[in-house]
């Protein structure tokens, strides 16, 4: 008895601490100026008479330690996640984030996990959060998109 009570509350606990870690990273808005006054026009930049410069991006065998983890870690948690296991996966995505606090397959995981345990507030936030982050991967935003969809309409 007193064992399911202390789970029930370690269960408890890690719900309060990912939601806590991820309120502090949430952006915070400030106002500027004054609401009935229009800013000045900014000025107009010249344009750049060079062509652009496409960035070398890194080929798919140039997978770097940290994100071989990550994605060990996310083919973990979803195993769990699929398993019924969401507290088990949230940790597992946990460990992820801290490795790679930019990755939207992470905060899918976790968004899935939560809207799993019908956690729909933090659902949400984690979507939502996970989206802009997506802006190379389609399909994760695609997917991202979807699940914040099912969110807003269980609400």
């Amino acid at each position: 008895m007193v064992m399911e009570c202390l789970i029930e509350w370690a269960k408890k606990l890690s719900s309060v601490a990912v939601l806590l870690m991820l309120v502090s990273c949430a952006p915070v808005m400030v106002p500027v100026g004054d609401v009935g006054t229009t800013p000045p026009p900014s000025p107009q930049p010249k344009p750049d008479p060079r062509p652009p410069v496409r960035p070398i991006e890194p080929s798919r065998d140039q997978v770097t330690p940290a994100s071989a983890a990550v994605l060990k870690l996310l083919d973990e948690g979803w195993q769990l996640h699929h398993n019924g296991e969401y507290d088990r996966s949230n940790a597992v995505a946990e460990r992820a984030l801290r490795l790679d606090r930019a990755e939207p397959k992470v905060f899918l995981l976790l968004a899935s996990n939560y809207f799993s345990m019908l956690q729909l507030t933090l659902a949400e936030q984690l979507a939502r959060q996970g989206i802009p982050l997506a802006t190379e991967d389609r399909n994760t935003r695609a997917r991202l998109q979807s699940l914040l969809n099912q969110i807003l309409s269980a609400n």
